[in-house]
């Protein structure tokens, strides 16, 4: 069972991907439904994030783990093979390949008592360590609990300057930041958290210069609520 920490930094990341199911967020929205073992709806996330993000490398993990649990052995390896030519990571390779024969080994043994979607826990425990050296090997994921931490504490998220970037992925790396910092923004005002919102719209303006129409629509229209609460 996961602790209660965990388990609202999830609900803040499944809130953040309601709210814009566009976003890079589904890597991670996915990977929590195979944890509940709610393993289509996973499926259907991933396999819709995939066409808007098809060089995503997360993402062709967490689809091969979905598949390896259903029993698509076959697809969930072309799977791994395509995120781990993504890093360049044979490390990743091997790993997820053995943990996929592993899978099949456990599921042929244990089917017919624990019924279809047997994954051993183990699976998961693992999976995530290899998911955070895949993270520095790849510099395509956000660091998600320090998503979460921004949401709670209405911060920006930042970049870590410590993740290599390669140039031909600088790009992707900051859309994906505007698409969270602009997501909060608009929670935060969904939620009437006028304050939170205007610092985080102001913060985009001086950031992104080229949708300053937009953020600074925003900011005052939350200027006019403001007023009018204190007339009231």
């Amino acid at each position: 069972m996961k602790k209660d920490g965990q388990n609202f930094n999830a609900d803040k990341i499944c809130l953040i991907y309601e709210y814009n199911n566009n976003s890079p967020l589904f890597v991670r929205v996915a990977d929590i439904l195979l944890q509940e073992i709610n393993v289509n709806e996973a499926i259907s996330i991933v396999e819709k994030g995939l066409k808007l993000h098809p060089d995503y490398p997360s993402a062709y993990l967490v689809y091969a783990k979905a598949l390896a649990i259903k029993g698509d052995y076959s697809k969930a390896k072309e799977m791994v093979n395509k995120g781990s030519e993504l890093i360049d990571s044979k490390y990743t390779l091997d790993y997820y390949l053995n943990e996929i024969e592993k899978i099949s080994i456990e599921h042929s043994k244990y089917s017919a008592t624990v019924g279809e979607n047997f994954v051993p826990d183990k699976f998961y425990e693992n999976t995530e360590i290899t998911a955070q050296t895949q993270l520095q090997d790849g510099s395509r994921d956000l660091d998600l609990e320090k998503l979460a931490d921004a949401v709670n504490n209405a911060k920006m998220p930042k970049i870590d300057n410590k993740l290599p970037i390669n140039l031909d992925e600088t790009e992707a790396t900051i859309d994906e930041n505007i698409i969270v910092s602009e997501t909060l923004a608009g929670i935060y005002l969904s939620q009437k958290n006028y304050e939170e919102a205007l610092s985080m719209y102001k913060q985009l303006l001086a950031t992104i210069p080229e949708k300053a129409d937009i953020f600074r629509e925003k900011i005052s229209e939350i200027e006019k609520i403001q007023r009018d609460k204190k007339e009231q």
